[in-house]
């Protein structure tokens, strides 16, 4: 066994300093301010925390914490960072109790690790520069909070023996590969010191509240804080038996009920915001949640400081946001009637629903925020079957979010979700079910499951049919999208019979010579192309190529693509020198009028430098690639799908050179 002292450190290494918190990254709101406050050890875990240490040193890389719910696994947690920070480099904070707020936190995490994959719209991608970052470093730990399913935290645990990592959950099932503690009450001791020590209750009324509270810290806690705040500090009134609904233990209903019946008396409209955070995720909730309630920004704040010394939140007023225990959120769903919690439920939607963002790059950081809300609320949406408007609208913008950053596997069920509320709601009157349709759709065909996309994209086309112009964009985007998926599947005779019927309708509309005509005749141009029916293709390019011209003017960057577009039919035909010319047209183009930095110039770059390799021109080839891909890693970044691939393209030609 390595020894430790009867002072509880390690031989011979001092506790770190609250300062040495400054190198910890990506914490939750609660537990940065839990390590830099002035919050008191917990009490009667000291034993456990010098396990850990002892265990870590002894060679047992990964750790966990269970017990039940408000027992002090998470303080626990925080009270092992704060002593021992200074024996890291690196410790790391992330969610682990949905699959969701594991990825985003990783995500997150490969930012402040200045890894390059950060930002990448495939946050999977992130994730596993941090692994890897992980396995090859040293002096780092990792907390996985809360953890639920052990076979995901197993994914995120077992990686690498360089660091630590410490597990809390509820679950014992970690055991089996994690060095176990389990934590269990305090005795009636301990429970006394905890009262006295959180909330300056006296020795006396401590000794009286400990055995009611059952050693559970959270009721303890939150019992002397409610007998602290007290002009007289007296025992509250404890019914007998205790009651407590299931989930619940008796002593947390018990203290729940004595904070709530303070906060009414003073305050009874601060319940509301209460009632309304207990339904969303119980860490980081944004105070915008809060702001349709008609409340002043003082009344909001007054209520919540009085919500926080009762021991029923925790709230930052600088990051303007709060943190609440699982159990004191149960709790409050349990004082409510059905149709309280149906009413609040729904009102936590629609405030979430209010502030989520379109999910454009630049939205991301506000979406990882509140995506763990939204999952929460998508279960109880489930389970109370809401079938509001917000809840539909909420549903698709997070699935449309997760979809374009890589986590499909979570976008699908919440699509899922989203179509059966319209359906329910408003069937094929609703203006999202067709959207729905469609990125559902999208999702299936990106699985191969090109059946089940099509009847979705036939059903969003039949739609749009009935309700929409024939001018309107949305109906030919779904013409679009339904031609794609026959082209994919090989049903070329469908695909080239919505492609003629979407010119006619343009002709019909426009006239045959109207701009808006071109991207039709180029999707007919590119379905013959891909069946090397390369005579009407080039046909339809040139007609395509000569709008353009008449209508945007030879030097315009939408006459560059249908330049470039034509070009591609001429390489098909092994026309090569006609090609070069066309690319070195569409390149000029873009660079006179797009600059030379831009990515479209890059994409000329390299159509250019594809051809040479084509012709078995290596070294006329090299430079453009390495001029584009400069281009792109600069203005897209270096792990943008066109980056990624011109990369590649790059490195196979450097290879076949020698070099």
């Amino acid at each position: 066994m390595c020894p430790i002292t009867s002072s509880g450190n390690l031989q011979g290494e001092p506790c770190a300093a609250v300062s040495e918190i400054e190198k910890v990254l990506h914490l939750p709101d609660r537990v940065r301010r839990a390590l830099v406050g002035e919050q008191s050890a917990p009490v009667g875990r000291e034993d456990l925390i010098n396990e850990l240490r002892n265990a870590f040193l002894c060679g047992e890389t990964i750790q966990s914490i269970s017990g039940e719910a408000g027992s002090g696994k998470t303080t626990t947690a925080i009270e092992y960072i704060r002593r021992y920070a200074g024996e890291y480099q690196v410790i790391l904070w992330a969610r682990a109790g949905m699959p969701e707020t594991l990825v985003t936190d990783f995500a997150a995490i490969s930012g402040l690790l200045n890894l390059p994959e950060y930002g990448s719209p495939h946050m999977s991608l992130a994730v596993g520069s941090v692994l890897t970052w992980l396995a090859g470093h040293s002096g780092w730990l990792l907390i996985l909070d809360d953890a639920e399913d052990p076979s995901i935290t197993r994914a995120y645990a077992t990686f690498s023996d360089k660091g630590h990592v410490l597990i809390t959950t509820r679950n014992q099932a970690d055991s089996d590969y994690a060095g176990h503690h389990t934590i269990g009450p305090l005795n009636d001791g301990l429970a006394i010191r905890m009262m006295e020590n959180v909330g300056g209750v006296t020795t006396g009324l401590a000794s009286l509240l400990a055995a009611p509270f059952g050693g559970f810290p959270l009721a303890l806690m939150q019992m002397g804080v409610v007998v602290a705040t007290e002009k007289s500090p007296r025992l509250p009134i404890l019914p007998d038996p205790p009651l407590s609904p299931a989930g619940i233990p008796a002593s947390v209903w018990l203290s729940f009920n004595a904070a709530l019946t303070s906060l009414t008396e003073v305050a009874p409209d601060a319940l509301d915001l209460l009632r309304l955070a207990s339904f969303l995720y119980h860490e980081d909730i944004p105070v915008a949640v809060f702001e349709d309630r008609e409340l002043n920004n003082r009344e909001c704040r007054d209520y919540l400081d009085l919500a926080a010394r009762l021991g029923l939140l925790d709230w930052s007023p600088d990051t303007g946001t709060i943190s609440m225990h699982r159990l004191v959120q149960l709790a409050l769903r349990a004082s409510m009637t059905t149709a309280e919690k149906r009413y609040w439920l729904e009102r936590a939607v629609e405030a979430v629903e209010s502030i989520f963002p379109d999910g454009s790059p630049e939205s991301w950081s506000v979406c990882d925020q509140l995506l763990p809300h939204a999952i929460e609320l998508d279960q109880l949406i489930e389970y109370y079957v809401v079938t509001t408007t917000a809840a539909g609208l909420l549903l698709g913008a997070v699935a449309f979010y997760l979809d374009h950053r890589g986590q499909v596997g979570a976008a699908e069920p919440l699509y899922q979700r989203a179509l059966a509320i319209e359906e329910r709601r408003l069937g094929d009157e609703s203006p999202l079910l067709v959207t729905i349709l469609n990125n559902l759709a999208l999702i299936y065909e990106t699985q191969g499951r090109y059946a089940e996309a099509e009847i979705l994209l036939e059903r969003a086309l039949s739609i749009r049919e009935r309700q929409l112009p024939p001018t309107d964009q949305l109906l030919h985007n779904s013409l679009v999208n339904l031609t794609c998926l026959y082209q994919t599947q090989g049903k070329f005779e469908e695909a080239e019979t919505l492609c003629r019927r979407r010119i006619e309708m343009m002709e019909a509309i426009c006239g045959a010579d109207h701009p808006d005509i071109v991207p039709a005749l180029e999707n007919l141009a590119h379905l013959y192309h891909a069946q090397w029916m390369f005579e009407p293709a080039e046909t339809l390019c040139e007609r395509a190529l000569t709008i353009r011209e008449r209508s945007r003017g030879l030097d315009d960057p939408e006459t560059a693509r249908s330049v470039e577009t034509l070009a591609q039919i001429y390489v098909s035909q092994g026309r090569y020198l006609a090609a070069q010319l066309f690319y070195q047209r569409a390149l000029g183009i873009r660079e006179a009028q797009l600059g030379l930095k831009h990515p479209e110039t890059a994409l000329s770059l390299a159509s250019l430098a594809d051809l040479f390799v084509a012709q078995e021109n290596l070294n006329d080839a090299e430079p453009l690639y390495a001029k584009a891909l400069d281009i792109c890693q600069e203005s897209l970044g270096p792990v943008h799908p066109r980056t990624v691939k011109l990369r590649f393209s790059y490195d196979t030609l450097l290879s076949r050179l020698g070099r």
